[in-house]
Formats: C-alpha cells, sequence, structure tokens
C-alpha cells in the first residue's frame, strides 16, 4: 500500500472537508473557503493511503516566524494507526516553532510526547483552552 504524508491537492479538498464535517463536534465549523485558501498557500497537510485522504492538518505560517496548527484531524476509522503523529511530525519538520490550542479536555498529553509544553492558558468562545508551543531549539 502507498501512504503518503505532505501538501495536499486541489482533489483532495472534498475528502478532507468531509472529514472536518464529521468531527465538527470537536474542531468546530471549518470553511470550504478556509479549506481551499490553505491548500492554495500550501498550509494544508494530507495524510493518505493510495488515493483515499484519511487525515489533515491544516496551518498557517504567520510573519513573526511561528506556525499556527489550526487543526489536525484523522478519519475515525484511522485512528491509532500513526497518522496523526505523522501529520504533526510534517507540521514540526518545517523548522519553524508551533503553537497550537487545545481544550482543557483536549489531547494535551498527545502534543507533549512530540515536545509541545503549556505556555498558557486561555477563554475560548465556548471553553478553555491551554496553548501548547513546539520549539526545536528551546529559549
Amino acid at each position: 500500500m502507498n501512504h503518503y504524508i505532505g501538501l495536499a491537492i486541489d482533489s483532495d479538498i472534498p475528502a478532507i472537508k468531509a472529514i472536518a464535517d464529521a468531527n465538527k463536534q470537536t474542531l468546530g465549523f471549518i470553511r470550504l473557503s478556509a479549506t481551499r485558501e490553505s491548500q492554495a498557500k500550501e498550509e494544508l497537510i494530507v495524510a493518505k493511503i493510495e488515493d483515499l485522504v484519511i487525515g489533515f492538518a491544516r496551518i498557517h505560517r504567520r510573519r513573526d516566524g511561528w506556525i499556527t496548527l489550526y487543526e489536525i484531524c484523522v478519519a475515525a476509522k484511522y485512528r491509532g494507526g500513526g497518522w496523526g503523529e505523522g501529520l504533526l511530525k510534517f507540521v514540526i519538520s518545517q523548522g519553524m516553532p508551533v503553537r497550537c490550542k487545545v481544550p482543557e479536555n483536549g489531547p494535551v498529553s498527545f502534543y507533549e510526547r512530540f515536545g509541545f509544553h503549556v505556555a498558557g492558558k486561555e477563554q475560548g468562545k465556548k471553553r478553555e483552552l491551554f496553548v501548547c508551543e513546539y520549539r526545536s531549539n528551546p529559549m
């Protein structure tokens, strides 16, 4: 089987949107236009088996040198197979520090396994969020 983790292409967007919509309880609603914009800026990463999209990560490379990780999600059927790990490793391999926000009851330990630390807390629209940061060269 051919496995791929890398930049998404136009034809991946409908499957990515379907995964996002199936997980909107956790991720929130992700607009199709935002997904398309991220793909055009090469800020949408996809995990595939053959041509089947099974997960994605959406990021933003900020002008201040940080990457913001907006969402990372693997289709329920493929969880536990290392796909989330592969997506996160792709994001941190970009050589920039990474920041994401994780709900209080969210998978903070998942990020900590890859060198993220909790840098603070902030109030989100609906719940408290941990601000998690990763730096390849801790300051």
